[in-house]
């Protein structure tokens, strides 16, 4: 699927490309209005009216390290940034993936045929806060190879050809971060792709970005074996990719393809081929792709892959097979490890004739692939044998199995951490998010939870009726049941009463009936009634809790209490900072004392679009109680302030 060389490379632009200079000790920031500026020397410094065009601000009064502030208006291309500035548009700052301004609000720049209306080849060059369409030849942005560090943030890329021709040597990292690429399906080469590259790729990260509307191919690293050019260390992690076409790695080098969804569209979510080494693919979530959801293959004769990894995902829905590998594909095994493969037409399809290691999977069921509720395997032609054993079973603990009624707790956890042969895994065994249905017989239970590690854990609450409770955890095809005592919780028995008094020929009386029973309860003095709290500790990772691309935020809440103690109740997360802000999301938790758990919060769509409105959120995190185990539920709570940050 590899696409002819993009035509924008231009000689009379590529001649005069100009080495980066170092910074200098002071940086200043020149201003640009479409509508007020005037090009002359020394415009848009200090109080001097602004430039009128880019182009002349950074040709002409910019010096390596300054700053190129660009007013709200529509701008001519080709604009060449040989320098390493910061180019600043209107929105600076601003992560486009979810902006929604008015257009006469954004610094627009267009046109630049037969090139590109912003060529980048100042090493250390910085782009940001952008729109940039309309243009008809080719990308919206060409990025030259004989730079690097680049970084390329909060712009939109719309109604061009492509989106962005992203070339780089070697050096540090470049960065693609918190951009749109929307709809850009004009007609010329490579039409529909929203990132291509040919002409040499190194130290690349593509994070964060929204792709949506665009007819080719994702993202496109082509150059490779079919262009002999290298194309190495490249991370893609955590972008929303909406009904998008295939990604396509031809002849690329140590590859992490990370954290990212793909939901819906043409083709595969990730393919490989041409001769592609060591690319990990991991914890992903992808669903309902028309095709495959990984495929590997060597359509043009670049090569075989090697060193294939696929670990941690959530791959379902998909039209063919979940992993897929074609004939003369691959040099040795395909590793498949920690994935759900669940509800796809088939799970893995190997063709190749290597053999295919597939252990530790969830195929949708215990029972294993190639059984009722689970996903097939297959081995058309003369295809390796796909190994599918051991496989991950759902299991279901509780913790206690016995409490009594009036509302005390037990926690139910839900596991995916033990395979067939009995082995448990590793706590950071690889497995993604999964919604785990939750239902009991008697009490009430958290409905749903999310796997976090392998394992998704609810709370039980006894109600006052005794008995035993059947707790039920459900996911895809799959059930397991554990059992919780609900007994009655009355207290002790009372002291006996005091002797009755002594009968007419003097013999000591009989004793008198039993006292009544105590209260229910009750860890405090017997004297007050009193019941200590124990302390939660609510925490956020540095800089706020991630938000993943299925929504869902994980925080950490700790037990301070003492060990016979336990921290339970809702943690919920509001918008603002006060307790009455909008509620993001909740989740019902149980701690023992002295320990710290992740807990997984589930955000509903509108909550999550409020939170990608804004590239970080101010939020409220607070739990209702930390109790003695069994007793009064206290009222104290604790409540901390945070940040989420959206994807």
């Amino acid at each position: 699927m590899a696409s002819p060389r993009a035509p924008v490379r231009i000689a009379l632009l590529a001649a005069a490309l100009l080495a980066a200079g170092a910074a200098p000790a002071s940086a200043v920031t020149i201003g640009v209005d479409a509508a007020t500026g005037a090009d002359a020397p020394l415009c848009g410094v200090g109080v001097s009216t602004p430039c009128l065009t880019i182009q002349y601000a950074i040709a002409n009064v910019a010096t390596p390290g300054d700053r190129v502030d660009v007013a709200p208006g529509v701008y001519s291309g080709p604009v060449l940034v040989d320098k390493q500035v910061v180019l600043a548009g209107a929105q600076f700052g601003v992560d486009a993936r979810t902006r929604a301004v008015p257009v006469a609000q954004e610094s627009v720049i267009t046109g630049g045929e037969p090139s590109s209306p912003v060529i980048v080849s100042g090493t250390g060059a910085i782009v940001d806060g952008f729109q940039i369409s309309g243009n008809t030849a080719s990308a919206g942005m060409y990025t030259v190879a004989t730079g690097s560090r680049y970084q390329i943030r909060n712009t939109i890329f719309t109604d061009n050809v492509f989106g962005l021709y992203l070339n780089t040597a070697a050096g540090q990292d470049t960065v693609v971060l918190h951009n749109r690429f929307q709809a850009n399906n004009r007609p010329g080469g490579v039409s529909g792709t929203s990132i291509y590259a040919d002409s040499g790729s190194q130290n690349i990260r593509i994070e964060e970005n929204r792709f949506t509307g665009n007819d080719g191919a994702t993202v496109n690293f082509a150059g490779g074996s079919l262009q002999n050019e290298v194309q190495d260390q490249i991370a893609i992690s955590r972008n929303d990719f909406i009904g998008e076409n295939s990604m396509v790695l031809v002849g690329a080098d140590d590859v992490t393809v990370s954290d990212n969804l793909f939901d819906g569209g043409g083709f595969d979510a990730v393919s490989v081929s041409g001769g592609s080494s060591e690319v990990v693919i991991a914890g992903n979530t992808i669903r309902g792709k028309a095709r495959d959801g990984v495929r590997v293959r060597d359509p043009f004769g670049g090569g075989t892959n090697r060193g294939v990894r696929v670990l941690g995902n959530s791959i379902t829905g998909s039209g063919q097979a979940g992993i897929h590998v074609l004939p003369g594909a691959l040099l040795g095994s395909l590793l498949a490890a920690g994935n759900r493969i669940a509800g796809n037409t088939a799970g893995v399809v190997n063709e190749d004739d290597d053999p295919l290691r597939a252990e530790n999977n969830w195929w949708g069921c215990s029972t294993g692939p190639n059984t009722a509720g689970c996903d097939a395997t297959s081995t058309p032609g003369i295809g390796g044998p796909v190994d599918g054993d051991p496989r991950l079973v759902l299991g279901a603990s509780a913790e206690p199995g016995s409490i009594g009624t009036g509302g005390q707790l037990a926690a139910v956890t839900a596991s995916l951490r033990t395979n067939s042969d009995g082995v448990t895994l590793a706590a950071d065994a690889p497995f993604p998010e999964a919604g785990v249905a939750f239902a009991t017989t008697l009490g009430s239970i958290t409905p749903s939870a999310t796997t976090v590690w392998g394992q998704a854990r609810a709370v039980l609450t006894s109600g006052l009726v005794t008995g035993t409770a059947t707790a039920t955890a459900t996911l895809d095809n799959a059930s397991a049941t554990t059992l919780v005592a609900i007994v009655s919780a009355a207290g002790p028995a009372g002291p006996s009463g005091p002797a009755g008094p002594a009968d007419a020929d003097g013999a000591q009386g009989s004793a008198g009936p039993a006292g009544p029973q105590d209260p229910a309860g009750g860890s405090g003095s017997q004297a007050s009634g009193e019941v200590t709290a124990g302390r939660i500790v609510i925490s956020y990772p540095q800089r706020g809790a991630p938000m993943s691309a299925r929504g869902v935020v994980f925080i950490t809440v700790r037990c301070g209490a003492a060990v016979a103690q336990s921290c339970s109740g809702l943690l919920r997360l509001r918008q603002g900072s006060s307790l009455s802000g909008s509620l993001l999301g909740q989740a019902s938790f149980l701690v023992r004392g002295g320990r710290s758990q992740k807990i997984a919060v589930l955000l509903g769509s509108a909550a999550q679009s409020r939170v990608r409105a804004r590239a970080r959120l101010a939020s409220t995190a607070y739990a209702t109680r930390a109790v003695a185990a069994g007793t009064i539920p206290s009222a104290r709570s604790t409540q901390i302030n945070g940040a989420i940050l959206a994807p």
